[in-house]
């Protein structure tokens, strides 16, 4: 990735899917709710994959594309 100027981070590569934030309180029990959550299977197609760049500002979320792959 360093031929197209990204950067290896020293840290171990974590993949992960951001499923929801929390902005306000919850009853004690969500987090544990939310945990044993089974969410359904679903097939997709992709037709790209983007790397995001996400910044938390006060008015909220503000995403920009660093790089975005098409697959074939």
């Amino acid at each position: 990735m360093e031929k197209i100027s990204i950067l290896k981070d020293e840290r171990d590569f974590k993949a992960h899917l951001t499923l929801l934030r929390i902005k306000q309180s919850v009853q004690n029990n969500f987090i544990e709710l939310f945990k044993n959550y089974k969410i359904p299977e679903e097939n997709f197609v992709a037709d790209e994959i983007a790397i995001v760049e996400s910044k938390l500002l006060p008015q909220g979320s503000q995403y920009k594309d660093i790089k975005i792959l098409k697959l074939n």
